[in-house]
């Protein structure tokens, strides 16, 4: 059957079925080959219905990330602009304790120059330590201790004292106890002595 044979309705279709085949790169125009494009043609439909379904899910999930990110932002500059804004109530604050540390600083840098000074004159001078506020603290403690000891032995004897005076033995004792009461007191007097010089 030629071209000259058909309709034009035929021509039309054989036309369409050519382009077709060429379209699914049919090599044989069979019935079966065009079955069997037509088959492989909807399977790759279904493959790129199934790429088309996950990018649009893919696609949902950046949506949401992004409009998450964007609240994130959002808080973020509220919170930079909040900062800001105490940062420029805080400011007259932050500086004048800035200034008052950097006063005081100057301060310590200048009593530790000063302080440096002192203990060179001191030094220098020739300064007796045993009249330093530390050992004249240890000498009155060895002072209060000695007075502590003398306070019984006087007390002794003024009960000796009043004895009668015609025992011996009692003169004896007594003048034991102005010994001792004698010795305590030098020990005193060369204690306050020495706490003076």
């Amino acid at each position: 059957m030629g071209p000259n044979s058909l309709s034009q309705a035929g021509v039309n279709n054989v036309r369409s079925l050519a382009k077709l085949g060429t379209l699914l790169d049919i090599k044989d125009p069979s019935l079966s080959c065009y079955l069997l494009a037509l088959q492989d043609l909807d399977e790759r439909l279904e493959e790129v219905k199934e790429q088309r379904r996950q990018e649009i899910q893919h696609l949902k999930k950046l949506a949401n990330k992004t409009h998450s990110l964007t609240l994130k932002c959002s808080d973020l500059h509220s919170a930079l602009d909040n900062v800001k804004a105490k940062d420029i109530e805080n400011h007259p604050t932050y500086e004048e304790r800035k200034a008052k540390c950097t006063f005081l600083y100057k301060k310590i840098k200048n009593y530790g120059k000063d302080l440096s000074k002192l203990q060179r004159k001191l030094k220098d001078s020739g300064a007796d330590e045993s009249i330093f506020h530390e050992n004249l603290l240890k000498k009155y403690e060895m002072l209060k201790s000695l007075q502590d000891k003398l306070a019984p032995v006087r007390a002794e004897l003024q009960a000796y004292s009043s004895l009668p005076p015609d025992l011996s033995e009692v003169k004896i004792k007594i003048e034991q106890q102005k010994k001792e009461l004698a010795e305590l007191e030098k020990q005193v007097a060369e204690s306050i002595d020495v706490s003076l010089l």
